[in-house]
């Protein structure tokens, strides 16, 4: 298979294009087709040695090394114990973050069969591949034990909602929603649910979530 691998940290010249083995999913993975990848910050980290040096999931990395968290694509085969999806299912997935496992900047990549969820119907495989880590961080920021914790009835504040996920997730989990952000995104924000749409330019925060 094609594959952008880097065998040392650096620069984006360290990165090129590789012929390698097809890899093949092992028990409780998922064999993945890519159809398109995302991109997120998280490559050019793991492509530099800042990850590796921060200790952040990892301490180094087995080279050479294919990076790429977000994918969009098609299971190819699945290993043992790889429950709940056949061959020719579209998903979306992130990499596994070990530090062994070969990311998606690569024809096919194998993930932990708790990373894959279906593709939603209503996205291409371009937009579908930008949707996983994002998707998960604003997940997790609202609803995980640990972090948000939030349950149905509260109320969230979340600022500059751009990228649109926090906000629905947090309706969509029964919260009450307020949301800041500037005069030219005001009616795009409330189309996506949020309660109280709050114009930072021209609103007092405080006195308007209160």
């Amino acid at each position: 298979m094609r594959a952008m691998v880097f065998d040392h940290y650096g620069e984006p010249e360290v990165m090129s294009l590789s012929e390698e083995p097809v890899p093949e999913p092992q028990d409780g993975e998922v064999l993945i087709r890519v159809g398109f990848a995302g991109v997120n910050p998280s490559e050019s980290k793991a492509r530099s040695g800042e990850s590796a040096r921060a200790g952040y999931r990892v301490r180094d990395f087995e080279f050479p090394f294919v990076t790429g968290m977000d994918a969009a694509g098609i299971v190819e085969r699945t290993g043992s114990s790889a429950n709940g999806f056949r061959q020719g299912d579209r998903v979306i997935t992130w990499s596994a973050t070990d530090g062994k496992t070969w990311g998606s900047y690569a024809e096919f990549m194998r993930a932990p069969v708790r990373n894959p969820s279906p593709m939603p119907k209503s996205l291409s495989f371009a937009q579908a591949a930008a949707v996983p880590v994002a998707a998960l961080t604003a997940f997790q920021a609202i609803f995980h034990a640990e972090k948000g914790g939030l349950i149905p009835g509260q109320k969230v504040l979340i600022h500059e909602p751009g990228g649109s996920l926090a906000v629905q997730f947090a309706k969509s989990g029964g919260l009450l929603v307020a949301a800041t952000c500037g005069a030219y995104n005001v009616a795009y924000v409330r189309s996506l649910g949020a309660d109280r749409v709050i114009d930072y330019e021209t609103e007092d925060i405080g006195r308007a979530i209160r």
